[in-house]
């Protein structure tokens, strides 16, 4: 069944899958003779209201090319040389043959003129049900985006169109007595219409009506100012007579008319996952205040999406639940989900979410149709818990809805860990940072942050050792409660003098090995190349360079960029100038201490030969030299140790001496470079005393 959306985005719907219709103008196409439907379209009247009155010559080859893709589109089945049965070629134009009620437009104006019918008879809610199925047909500006002058024609007409629609549904409203409740709404098209009369009294009689008497003398006044600066009018007789009333005070318009059925509020959605609590926050102040107003703007039925990302740990969750317990959804539904890695169920998290409760699958159709179900009579918050984990149709729905926000009272609001990488999850990414919605990031804890969160973890601010702490959590809260959990428990703290601080030497031992055990815990979530490559990493110590590593590993640079970048996004690694240092020293040791004891005196050999050809310090190809621990060296030592032996007096003497040692246990006797080892030797226990 074909529909024509009034985004002007044409869709076709078969077998409820949405196919895209391809080039702008012949989508343009297609919108004039559906506006035409039924009716022989003159082939030069279909270019003039596509091209304008001065087409390009090659026009009549493109119109050809146009048609003859519509008619795939609309009958994939039909045979090559058919005319077909949908898009009819009959002198002297183009014919479009469906039902009326095939396109949106059709039933947009037909629930237009079924609540007209309610309103003469005085059924105010019949009124509101049916424009509210109206106005859910939309899902943005008409044919946006579509070119020519027949576009835009109908793009000022059907945008008018809509704008009454919205009117007579707000009169309906007011009329049974939801005045209170129609305010924010009006506050917000008074902005968007500016000189629309029509609003701005509807507006002040629902502010008259619930109370706000100076507030609807405010709005007056500012109305006045406004027709004065754009047009230089003052304003009708309507919004004249509301002032007299208002100055006057007169109560018989406070209230609503007597007989009037007050409609039913709806029932409103509310899902939420087990075990979600209000925690406390730290350091998020800036983060709630935008995610608050977020949702004060849903009230005014104005849509968004937003990404909330960050590290694991960094508090993406707490934010949410933080922002969203702390608002109660009086007027709003509600549907909050996780999304599971495992889950073998497509679409799951959103229909959960969603209520959708079905013994069969649940469509990606659905899905959608319950959001605009939902939206039709309250606003709607969606979240989304861990969308990086959500399955591929899930995230294609994710996305669709993003576009769905522009028109439907829809907040979208979702958190992913930066440092995936799913190819469905980062195309998502990419399209709503493309799109005018919302990523933010969270950042580190700040020091003065990390201190407050450990304020209220114990209760007290912290001394200066339990401070230190903050600055090697890496700003991490998830981090720093594991830590603070753990010393508390092994009664690594105590409090005194006001402060509560790590207890003599062995609070900071507990300090560090706590601290440890939750920074390692980042390494389980790296693939089994990366864990392989950074162990022999941690061979070359706490810092090194890419080529050292690939030196050691024997593969070349650009082979190792995809670990490297895994690592750099779970923050294991980071950047120093031009070389690679371990995010915290607890993650090199674990690394070092993970490795097979019969690949480490290997790891080192290659670690001490690259270190060498590229020229670094002395010291450091002494200590990986000292570090194979099966004492064999290879013939490259002789000489290496001979060249630099002036060098070798400045460095840290254990090993060197070890190293010089072996050199020479390894060398035969014979050997021509022996005496001058044997000297080095000897002129190294004289200096160091060895």
């Amino acid at each position: 069944m074909l529909r024509i959306d009034l985004l002007g985005h044409l869709r076709i719907r078969l077998e409820q899958q949405e196919i895209k219709l391809g080039p702008a103008r012949q989508q343009a196409i297609l919108a004039v003779l559906a506006d035409h439907l039924g009716r022989i379209v003159p082939r030069d009247e279909l270019i003039h209201s596509v091209w304008g009155a001065s087409p390009p010559a090659s026009v009549d080859g493109n119109v050809h090319t146009y048609i003859s893709g519509l008619r795939r589109v609309l009958e994939p089945e039909r045979a090559r040389w058919s005319g077909g049965e949908v898009l009819l070629s009959e002198p002297p134009g183009y014919r479009l043959r469906l039902p009326p009620h095939s396109i949106d437009l059709a039933t947009f104006h037909d629930l237009r003129d079924r609540a007209g019918e309610r309103r003469t008879a005085g059924d105010h809610e019949g009124v509101v049900q049916r424009l509210d199925s109206a106005l859910a047909l939309w899902r943005g500006e008409a044919f946006g985006g579509l070119p020519g002058p027949f576009a835009e024609r109908r793009r000022a007409e059907l945008s008018e169109e809509r704008l009454a629609v919205v009117e007579q549904r707000l009169e309906s409203l007011l009329a049974l007595g939801e005045h209170s409740d129609l305010v924010p709404e009006l506050e917000a098209l008074v902005q968007e219409h500016p000189l629309r009369e029509s609003l701005w009294e509807t507006l002040i009689t629902a502010l008259q009506r619930a109370g706000r008497r100076m507030e609807a003398l405010d709005r007056i006044a500012h109305l006045r100012g406004v027709l004065r600066e754009h047009l230089g009018v003052e304003p009708g007789t309507a919004i004249r007579l509301l002032h007299h009333q208002l100055l006057a005070g007169d109560p018989a318009h406070a209230t609503p008319e007597p007989n009037t059925r007050r409609r039913s509020k709806p029932e409103l959605l509310s899902v939420i996952p087990e075990g979600v609590t209000r925690p406390q926050l730290a350091g998020r102040e800036l983060e709630t205040a935008k995610l608050r107003s977020h949702i004060r703007d849903i009230e005014t039925r104005r849509g968004r999406s937003v990404l909330v990302e960050g590290d694991a740990g960094i508090g993406k969750s707490a934010l949410l639940s933080a922002v969203l317990a702390s608002i109660e959804p009086r007027c709003y539904h509600l549907a909050w989900a996780v999304a599971e890695k495992f889950c073998q169920e497509p679409l799951s998290a959103l229909s959960r979410a969603l209520g959708m409760e079905s013994d069969v699958p649940i469509a990606m159709n659905d899905v959608l149709k319950r959001v605009e179900q939902l939206c039709a009579n309250a606003s709607l918050v969606l979240v989304i818990d861990d969308l990086h984990l959500a399955d591929d149709p899930s995230l294609l729905v994710w996305d669709q809805l993003c576009l769905a926000t522009r028109s439907l009272p829809l907040l979208m609001m979702a958190t992913a860990r930066s440092d995936v990488d799913v190819s469905e999850f980062a195309r998502l990414r990419r399209g709503i940072a493309t799109r005018d919605d919302v990523i933010m990031p969270l950042r580190p804890l700040s020091r003065a942050a990390s201190s407050q969160l450990i304020h209220q973890v114990v209760g007290m601010p912290p001394g200066p050792a339990l401070q230190a702490l903050t600055t090697n959590a890496l700003g991490n809260p998830l981090v720093l409660r594991q830590t603070i959990a753990m010393l508390v428990r092994d009664n690594a703290v105590r409090a005194e003098g006001g402060v509560v601080d790590l207890h003599g030497a062995g609070g900071v031992g507990s300090a560090e090995r706590a601290l440890a055990a939750s920074m390692t815990a980042r390494l389980d979530r790296l693939s089994h190349d990366a864990l392989e490559t950074l162990r022999a990493a941690a061979v070359l110590g706490q810092r090194f360079t890419t080529s050292e590593l690939a030196a050691v590993v024997g593969r070349w640079p650009s082979q190792l960029l995809d670990v490297l970048d895994e690592a750099l996004r779970a923050k294991v690694l980071a950047h120093v100038g031009q070389s690679l240092t371990f995010a915290h020293p607890a993650q090199r040791r674990a690394l070092y201490d993970g490795t097979p004891l019969d690949m480490l005196p290997l790891l080192h050999r290659r670690a001490a030969r690259s270190l060498a050809d590229s020229g670094a310090q002395v010291e450091r190809v002494c200590d990986q030299l000292a570090a194979v621990s099966d004492g064999q060296l290879d013939s490259w030592v002789v000489e290496w140790l001979v060249s630099h032996d002036d060098e070798l007096a400045a460095c840290a003497p254990l090993p060197v001496f070890w190293v010089l040692n072996q050199a020479l246990d390894t060398c035969p006797a014979d050997h021509p470079h022996r005496g001058v080892l044997v000297a080095t030797r000897a002129r190294f226990r004289c200096q160091f005393g060895t």
